[in-house]
């Protein structure tokens, strides 16, 4: 019922079910379960989408510290309560934390995946973002390229979230004042857009303004 009124955006009455059906399940697991995890973690995505951080943090926290207890080695699960707290922490502008997070997630998938994969490149990602925010270019540009490595190396034929990475590197560029090697990755990043997405006038439209402002300053 909890989830049926998540939809319906009854945050508070959801509340309630959810804090119902812990209450239950810690009744019957005292020393935790895969459910306390979930339904604290529901609760505290909750707690996110009312803007209550600080409350959705506090379960998030608690459901990681069971899932550390039943998976010490970390799981795909646990990386993704990480990111899950990271981004709370990026939306309360604590960026220096949420690089903290985003750094154990990032751990716990190149362990997991050795080789690569999407959700390695997803935490990169989000720490490129995240320094681009600091405007700590440099190093926002570091984590976009190995983001970029990565997508490259499980996507040697191309891939849309390229043209994204493309465009925020040639932003970090931009923002250490070479416009000249900005324009090369978003003349880049375009190429994909029109090839994978060429009737998206989103975040196309901005890499064209973007080329035609870097343009005029060559």
């Amino acid at each position: 019922m909890g989830d049926i009124l998540v939809k319906q955006i009854k945050y508070i009455e959801a509340m309630d079910y959810y804090q119902q059906a812990l209450k239950m399940i810690e009744k019957f697991y005292p020393s935790g379960h895969t459910n306390t995890v979930m339904t604290r973690k529901i609760i505290g995505y909750v707690f996110s989408q009312q803007k209550k951080y600080d409350e959705a943090m506090d379960y998030y926290q608690r459901a990681l510290k069971i899932r550390q207890i039943l998976h010490p080695a970390g799981d795909v699960y646990t990386a993704t309560s990480l990111r899950k707290m990271g981004d709370i922490l990026v939306k309360q502008i604590k960026y220096i934390e949420a690089m903290d997070y985003y750094q154990q997630a990032l751990k716990i998938r190149q362990i997991l995946y050795p080789d690569g994969h999407d959700l390695t490149a997803i935490s990169l990602h989000d720490m490129g973002a995240t320094k681009f925010d600091q405007a700590e270019f440099s190093l926002s540009l570091y984590y976009y390229e190995q983001t970029l490595r990565v997508r490259q190396n499980l996507n040697p034929s191309g891939h849309v979230d390229m043209g994204t990475i493309l465009y925020m590197i040639g932003r970090c560029y931009e923002k250490q004042k070479n416009p000249k090697k900005a324009l090369q990755y978003h003349q880049q990043a375009l190429n994909i857009y029109e090839k994978s997405l060429p009737n998206d006038g989103g975040l196309r439209q901005e890499i064209v303004n973007s080329i035609h402002r870097l343009s005029i300053v060559k």
